[in-house]
């Protein structure tokens, strides 16, 4: 029998056995379907912000035009609910690019070429086409993750070569909600 899993979120923390809810809470944003996923420990956290609608995007590198297509980046800004930038928050990539694994860091508001609250990451120092092999996630200045991980794609195009990825804070009304199940 199929179960279909209707989640809204609770707003902080709340306690559950080890992975019970671990990625089956999903919300829907008009384009793509993002898990939200606790770690293998409790409590369970649920993330306060999510990728902006339109982005994960590849676009022409402009912070560095003169290095096109020998500079990959990943590149954006942070929105709070009230949609002024936030700066101050981490933003850490993880993945494998050509077989080598990377962790990269960087604060936003460090990038103003992005405007405030902007960040910017260097992958590589050229292009190339990955797929579902690197993951972003926003965290606070402790490290604790205020986004779920997501996986972006890189392009092995010159006018591809930085993808925009923008988070935006979830408001409160998408936390007043506690988790339904029901069968189908």
């Amino acid at each position: 029998m199929k179960w279909l899993v209707i989640v809204t979120i609770i707003i902080g923390f709340f306690s559950v056995p080890t992975g019970v809810l671990r990625d089956i809470y999903s919300f829907y944003d008009n384009s793509h379907t993002k898990y939200l996923s606790s770690e293998e420990s409790t409590p369970f956290r649920v993330e306060r912000f999510s990728v902006q609608h339109g982005t994960p995007i590849g676009i022409r590198n402009f912070t560095n035009p003169q290095d096109n297509c020998e500079w990959m980046t990943v590149g954006g800004q942070v929105f709070g609910e009230d949609e002024r930038p936030i700066s101050g928050l981490l933003v850490q990539v993880k993945g494998d690019i050509e077989g080598n694994e990377i962790a990269k860091f960087a604060f936003t508001g460090g990038s103003m070429s992005f405007g405030e609250g902007g960040y910017e990451i260097n992958l590589t120092e050229h292009i190339i086409s990955t797929r579902n092999s690197i993951t972003i996630q926003l965290k606070d200045v402790n490290g604790l993750p205020l986004s779920p991980k997501i996986d972006f794609d890189t392009y092995g195009e010159c006018k591809k070569s930085l993808v925009m990825i923008n988070f935006i804070e979830l408001d409160d009304v998408f936390f007043n909600f506690a988790p339904l199940m029901h069968k189908q």
